[in-house]
């Protein structure tokens, strides 16, 4: 005899079922035997019922990891603008250490033009002479 439509009793079968719960527990919690509740759980329409909601309780997994993720890209990008003004801050310090602004400044090149892929050396180099230059340029085009 199998199963036509699950009841509320079922319904909280299909619960406990996906809580982990085993049959002897939800035949107790249930004041069932736990061949009753083996019946119910080896029935086509409850396996349907256990299918279609492990699919939706996925589906709610992967959005919520998604919205995560997105939020976290937002974050990140909020922060790029102040970490680009935080190294043009560097470039535009003439008291800071002519290394820390070279640094600086290679940051900002790696960043727009990329690191070399043959070892991760930097593909544009600068030196301290290079970046005064460079600062110059910029002063005067502003």
């Amino acid at each position: 005899m199998s199963l036509q439509r699950l009841n509320q009793r079922h319904m909280k079968m299909v619960e406990l079922y996906l809580d982990g719960t085993g049959r002897k527990d939800i035949a107790s919690q249930l004041g069932c035997t736990p061949e009753s509740v083996g019946m119910v759980c080896s029935s086509p329409l409850f396996q349907q019922e256990i299918a279609r909601r492990r699919e939706a309780l996925e589906v709610q997994s992967v959005d919520a990891h998604t919205r995560e993720i997105s939020d976290g890209r937002d974050k990140m990008a909020a922060k790029a603008s102040d970490a680009a003004q935080l190294h043009c801050d560097f470039l535009d310090d003439p008291e800071l250490d002519p290394r820390v602004r070279q640094a600086s400044a290679n940051a900002i090149l790696d960043r727009v033009y990329g690191k070399d892929s043959s070892g991760g050396v930097p593909a544009v180099l600068i030196n301290v002479e290079q970046l005064n230059l460079l600062q110059t340029a910029l002063s005067e085009a502003q």
